[in-house]
């Protein structure tokens, strides 16, 4: 991951966990566009990987570990909403 993706990914966790502990509400929307999201690049990802991509295969992995690494970064309550599901429908997408 280089610079400005890493910086990215601090900014929506930090954004995701002050979300989570202040606006339950928005989090859970807003958990939920991510997760679509997150969804639709796997499928992408793994169409590469068919084509014969193997790259594209590593880093399907590596948005179910970013996604996990978010959650560990919210409320206690987000995480329990969310951990099983997200993990659950995101490695059943890989």
């Amino acid at each position: 991951m280089g610079k400005a993706a890493r910086r990215r990914h601090a900014r929506r966790m930090d954004h995701l966990s002050k979300l989570s502990h202040q606006f339950p509400e928005r989090f859970d929307t807003e958990w939920e566009l991510r997760m679509t999201d997150w969804m639709d690049t796997i499928r992408y990802q793994a169409s590469k990987w068919n084509q014969g991509k193997t790259e594209e295969w590593e880093q399907v992995f590596v948005i179910v570990d970013r996604a996990v690494e978010i959650l560990y970064a919210c409320s206690p309550a987000a995480q329990r909403k969310h951990m099983t599901k997200t993990i659950e429908m995101l490695n059943h997408e890989c």
